[in-house]
């Protein structure tokens, strides 16, 4: 787990817009402390954050965010296990990343330098079942949502064949 989190850590920052331009004059604790409280306080979309943009279609859908992508696929690289995963191991992978990602953003509010925040089971378990239940209570029951998520699962699976290849 603490891979995932390390991962999410480097990828954050830009991935979700944290740092304002350096010409801009906005503080920066002020403005990451602002876009974070937007992406998980909020009261309408607490899972706002996992949330990616298909410039295609302009659709948001859920996990597919780049921060939590790329923290499943280079989390599944070093830890060696992509050829060992599953669909069902793949959904669950894919909770653990937001877990993640939820866990590095919350450790960057309202601080200029990150603050440690441990990501254990017994602290994270909560938010993973969350992001779980989202799994099984919108996407599995939706039609289209569930052939975006199992195309979107084969598009990772694709990738983290490629990567292991070369």
């Amino acid at each position: 787990m603490s891979v995932f989190k390390r991962i999410a850590r480097t990828k954050i920052q830009r991935g979700y817009q944290l740092r304002p331009p350096l010409w801009s004059g906005i503080s920066e604790r002020y403005h990451q402390t602002n876009r974070i409280q937007s992406l998980i306080n909020d009261n309408e979309s607490p899972l706002k954050y996992i949330f990616g943009l298909d410039e295609e279609t302009n659709n948001l859908y859920a996990f597919e965010q780049e921060v939590i992508s790329d923290v499943v696929l280079d989390g599944a690289l070093e830890l060696q296990c992509a050829g060992y995963l599953t669909a069902a191991t793949l959904d669950n992978i894919l909770c653990c990343a937001a877990a993640a990602t939820y866990c590095a953003l919350q450790e960057r509010m309202g601080t200029a330098c990150p603050s440690i925040i441990e990501f254990t089971v017994a602290k994270f378990k909560p938010i993973y079942d969350s992001l779980n239940d989202y799994i099984s209570t919108n996407i599995s029951v939706d039609e289209g949502l569930l052939k975006r998520w199992n195309d979107y699962k084969s598009v990772i699976f694709a990738r983290l064949q490629e990567l292991v290849i070369t």
